[in-house]
């Protein structure tokens, strides 16, 4: 009964689909009577290019041999990770130009069939807008954006299914992050991440991190992919400081502090380049250890050249405290 009603289904989709593809030919090709060779589509056994409407292509099938289509997707489930629903399964007609995915494609629930994506293709790769259904049946798009050539290319909204909140606001240049990226707490609509990408796609500028509430636990300053300015994190429940690093080139240089929860000062240091400066006392006592170590060795010298000194010398004594002297002063007496 099931496979009945499938058939009866995918027949109606397919005859809506056709409405308005007559531009593309009569020919018909059901997905599992296809043969796909490194991206090619054939009908059956035929090595002719086939070119018409194809039915039935599994949505997971499609998506996963897009990259660029694989790449916003994630997006749209991170913005709607509260929603719980069952999602349907999904099936796509879409037209085909001399073996190649290349036209207007729609997707459907199968038992429903509610569109879930609206595409389109050109020489097999992605390419127009792209469109998001929710799969709640209400014709709620949930994000839009256009690709060229394969990428993602232009501002991406990404709203949630629940809330009907605006969850990110992105922007792509032939699939690299650029411009400012903005990330929406879908309950409170308040932001919560926000970052800017040079025409490298490289993070540039301010990166903040924030709370649902709004407030902000963590900043930080990028140039051109590497950290550089001062980096902070603040206590969610209180706001105040717990690290300060200071940042140039992507090392550590400047001040190192962190703060218990008591708002303590617990961690005061300084970095070079990367390196840890040691503190005054730090260098004070270093200096003092060395020195000592070296007063040490020299008068080992002296004990070893002792026994002959007394041997020749009328008054030891004084060339003991000549010894000391020296040593003291770290020249070694000949």
């Amino acid at each position: 009964m099931k496979d009945l009603r499938h058939s009866l289904l995918l027949a109606g989709v397919t005859s809506i689909a056709l409405s308005g593809l007559a531009a593309c030919g009569s020919n018909t090709l059901d997905y599992r009577n296809a043969q796909i060779s490194n991206g090619k589509i054939f009908a059956g056994d035929d090595n002719r290019p086939f070119s018409g409407h194809l039915t039935s292509l599994p949505d997971q099938q499609l998506r996963n041999s897009q990259s660029g289509l694989t790449q916003i997707m994630q997006f749209v489930g991170l913005g709607n990770q509260n929603f719980h629903g069952s999602t349907a399964t999904v099936f796509c007609d879409v037209d085909v130009k001399e073996c190649y995915l290349d036209g207007k494609a729609i997707c459907r629930e199968l038992d429903s069939g509610a569109v879930r994506y609206e595409m389109s293709f050109r020489d097999g790769a992605l390419d127009g807008d792209f469109k998001v259904y929710a799969p709640t049946g209400d014709d709620n798009v949930i994000s839009e954006v256009s690709f060229d050539a394969g990428r993602a290319n232009g501002e991406q909204k990404v709203y949630n299914i629940v809330t009907k909140k605006l969850v990110y606001d992105l922007h792509w240049e032939r699939g690299k992050s650029v411009g400012a990226q903005t990330r929406f707490d879908a309950e409170t609509g308040k932001q919560t991440f926000q970052s800017h990408f040079d025409d490298n796609g490289k993070l540039d500028g301010d990166y903040i991190e924030s709370a649902p509430n709004g407030t902000i636990f963590h900043k930080v300053q990028y140039a051109h992919g590497q950290k550089d300015g001062a980096e902070d994190t603040f206590d969610n429940a209180t706001g105040k400081p717990t690290s300060h690093i200071e940042w140039q080139n992507d090392r550590m240089n400047g001040a190192y502090r962190k703060w218990d929860a008591g708002g303590n000062l617990v961690t005061d240091d300084t970095y070079q380049d990367g390196t840890l400066v040691p503190t005054a006392a730090e260098q004070q006592a270093a200096s003092d250890a060395a020195a000592g170590m070296a007063y040490a060795d020299c008068m080992k010298k002296w004990q070893r050249a002792g026994m002959a000194l007394q041997a020749h010398t009328a008054s030891p004594d004084d060339e003991v405290r000549q010894w000391q002297t020296s040593c003291q002063q770290g020249i070694l007496p000949g």
